[in-house]
C-alpha cells in the first residue's frame, strides 16, 4: 500500500520558491505552486508537480483568500501553505484571521514580521540593540527630503518605507547630490508611508541566515554576496559564496533577535567594508 500524498503549496513563483520546491520535493512532497509571481520559472521544474492559477491578489485581497480556501477545501491532501515571496508573506501577516479554515500556514507570527518589514522600526531597534548602521531619517514630501539629505549627507540610498513600493521603479536608488533628487519622478501620493533615506555605505553585502527560538540564535549559515541582478548592488543576490561565520555579525543577529523575540527562520543583511570592517545593517527579510 502507497503512502498518502503529502501535498504543499507555494505561494510566489520566483527563484527562491525553485530551490525550494526541489529540497521538498526530494523529501516526498507533492509540491504545488501559484503561478503569479515577480520571476516565473517554477512551471518548468521537474520538482514542481503542478501549478495552480489563482487570482491576483495586488487586483482584489478578497477574491484571492475566497480563491485559496475554496482550492484547499477541494485538495484535502494539501497539508501546509507557504507564502514564500514578500507580498504573500506580508498578505497573510496583515491579514491574519484568513488563516482559520486553512491547513497550517508556514510563516513567522504576524506581529513579528510586521515590525521586520517596518524599516524605520528596524533601524530604531538597531540602534537600541547597539547594532551599526549609517545615517538615516524618514521624509514624506520633496521639500523634507530635500532637508533630511541636507542633514544627512550625499550620496544617499533612497528607500520606499514599503519594501513592496519601488521608488521611481526600482527597490533603492542612490543620489549624489540635489540635481539626482530633482531628476527622480517620485509620485509621493503614491507613497503614504514615505522614503527613508540613508547615507550610502560601501560594501559587500552579507547575508547572515538563521534560525531562532524565543529570541535565541539556534543556527546560522554566513553567505557573502558576490553579484545582484542590479549593477549597482541594490538588486536581488545571484551569485554568493559561504564562508565561517563572522562573529561581530553573530552577535549583532542576535541583538537584534533578542530584541524581537523572534522564532522562526529569516535572514538579516549587512553591509560589511571589506577593507575596514566597518559594517552597516541593511534589513531582516522574515523568511
Amino acid at each position: 500500500m502507497s503512502d498518502p500524498v503529502r501535498a504543499i503549496l507555494l505561494l510566489g513563483n520566483y527563484r527562491p520558491a525553485l530551490t525550494l520546491a526541489r529540497n521538498l520535493n526530494s523529501k516526498g512532497w507533492h509540491v504545488i505552486v501559484g503561478r503569479q509571481g515577480c520571476d516565473g520559472g517554477c512551471e518548468y521544474s521537474r520538482a514542481v508537480a503542478e501549478m495552480w492559477d489563482h487570482p491576483d491578489p495586488s487586483r482584489g485581497k478578497a477574491a484571492f483568500f475566497k480563491a485559496l480556501k475554496q482550492f484547499v477545501l477541494e485538495r484535502p491532501e494539501i497539508k501546509s501553505v507557504f507564502p514564500v515571496a514578500e507580498e504573500y508573506v506580508r498578505l497573510f501577516c496583515e491579514h491574519p484571521e484568513e488563516m482559520n479554515r486553512l491547513p497550517s500556514v508556514v510563516t513567522v507570527a504576524p506581529e513579528t514580521v510586521n515590525t521586520c518589514l517596518d524599516k524605520m522600526a528596524m533601524l530604531k531597534l538597531a540602534d537600541e540593540s547597539q547594532v551599526p548602521t549609517a545615517a538615516y531619517a524618514e521624509a514624506k514630501s520633496g521639500p523634507e527630503l530635500y532637508g533630511v539629505l541636507e542633514r544627512i549627507g550625499y550620496p544617499s540610498i533612497l528607500r520606499s518605507l514599503v519594501s513592496t513600493v519601488r521608488l521611481d521603479g526600482k527597490k533603492a536608488v542612490t543620489v549624489r547630490n540635489a540635481q539626482d533628487v530633482a531628476k527622480l519622478e517620485i509620485n509621493w501620493a503614491d507613497l503614504p508611508a514615505g522614503v527613508v533615506a540613508q547615507r550610502k555605505f560601501t560594501g559587500r553585502r552579507h547575508n547572515f541566515y538563521f534560525a531562532a527560538y524565543q529570541g535565541q540564535l539556534i543556527r546560522q549559515l554566513h553567505a557573502v554576496i558576490l553579484r545582484t541582478d542590479r549593477p549597482d548592488g541594490s538588486g536581488l543576490a545571484v551569485e554568493g559564496m559561504t564562508v565561517e561565520p563572522d562573529p561581530d555579525l553573530r552577535r549583532h543577529t542576535e541583538a537584534l533577535l533578542k530584541g524581537l523575540s523572534y522564532s522562526g527562520i529569516g535572514c538579516a543583511q549587512y553591509l560589511v567594508d571589506e577593507d575596514t570592517g566597518a559594517t552597516s545593517f541593511l534589513e531582516i527579510n522574515p523568511r
